[in-house]
């Protein structure tokens, strides 16, 4: 008997009858059940301070830009694949440090901007290593500064 890994989709934390995503919704209903976000472009952006859950920015039916919030539970969201995952290590605290960078894992970091909300997803050289008390995201082969 062949099993298959089962995989969880993230779910739309924020519902309105059997709709599955902003395409769906009326204008009206968009503006109602919006998250508080304020999406720049559509994609898919991490949620600051929460591993489990992500935006996802689309137009609705009029063209407007909207934030829905969505979760991974009991998964976390992994900003390199922009996708829910059982593999990805939520790091403590999630939140940007005051050098601008939050470190992921020991080869992982993400960006932040001025609102220390983490805006882009990087790796490390090889051989390089993430350490958050640092000045710099990756220093070269110790996790000292």
């Amino acid at each position: 008997m062949v099993t298959h890994a089962q995989i969880i989709p993230a779910q739309l934390e924020l519902s309105v009858g059997n709709a599955t995503g902003i395409e769906e919704l009326s204008d009206a209903e968009v503006a109602s059940k919006a998250a508080t976000y304020a999406c720049r472009t559509t994609g898919i952006f991490p949620v600051p301070g929460d591993c489990s859950s992500y935006y996802l920015c689309q137009r609705s039916p009029s063209g407007q830009l909207r934030a829905i919030k969505r979760t991974c539970s009991p998964n976390n969201y992994n900003p390199f694949l922009k996708k829910c995952s059982s593999r990805f290590e939520c790091p403590q605290p999630y939140e940007c440090g005051p050098h601008g960078f939050l470190c992921l894992t020991n080869t992982s970091y993400a960006v932040c901007n001025r609102d220390k909300v983490p805006v882009r997803f990087e790796l490390c050289k090889p051989g390089f290593l993430c350490n958050n008390k640092c000045k710099k995201p990756c220093a070269d082969h110790v996790l000292k500064c």
